[in-house]
This record gives C-alpha cells, sequence and structure tokens, in this order.
C-alpha cells in the first residue's frame, strides 16, 4: 500500500462528497425517521439500489422530495454542494488564493 498524499486526500474529499450528493439528492433534508416509512409506502423498502426517482406518494399529506428526474439526468441534479467547490476552484485558478467575497 502506497503512503497517501495530499493530492490522493483530496481527491477522495471530492469522490466521496458527489458521490453523497448524488445518492442522497432523493432524500435531502428528509428526516432519518421518516425514510422507512416513506419507503414503506413506496414499495421500496429494504433499500436494494440507490434511489434514482422517487415516484409520487400515494398519501396526499407526505412531502414529495427531491427526484432526479425532475431536476436534470438520472442521478443528478442542481447540486449546490459541489457547485459552489466547483466555482471557488475556479477563482482560486483565475483569481489566485487572495479572492474574498
Amino acid at each position: 500500500m502506497r503512503p497517501t498524499n495530499t493530492y490522493d486526500k483530496f481527491h477522495g474529499a471530492w469522490l466521496g462528497a458527489t458521490v453523497a450528493g448524488a445518492l442522497g439528492m432523493s432524500v435531502q433534508g428528509m428526516h432519518k425517521d421518516d425514510l422507512k416509512p416513506y419507503l414503506t409506502d413506496l414499495g421500496r423498502w429494504p433499500l436494494t439500489d440507490y434511489i434514482k426517482t422517487v415516484p409520487p406518494s400515494r398519501d396526499p399529506q407526505r412531502k414529495q422530495w427531491f427526484t432526479a428526474d425532475i431536476w436534470g439526468p438520472t442521478g443528478f441534479g442542481p447540486d449546490d454542494d459541489t457547485l459552489f467547490q466547483v466555482a471557488n476552484l475556479l477563482l482560486l485558478e483565475e483569481k489566485g488564493p487572495e479572492i474574498t467575497s
């Protein structure tokens, strides 16, 4: 096993953040206690694959969560978690480390 360098650490952090953002998009904002009842209602519990699209709930009182098909390509959508990180990276490349708001 080779030693971990700074590049590997940043690469791993970026991969973790983007994968978590994509996989969690369909249930973003949902409280963990609501996840099992919601997916059970949709016939998706126990979860065996990531949630690409969550069909509308049959319960009109239940909030409809973000779904990939509403926001863009399957599995992705407007991702503010990584969007601002990429924007800051572009700013760093263009303006250097002394950027400000």
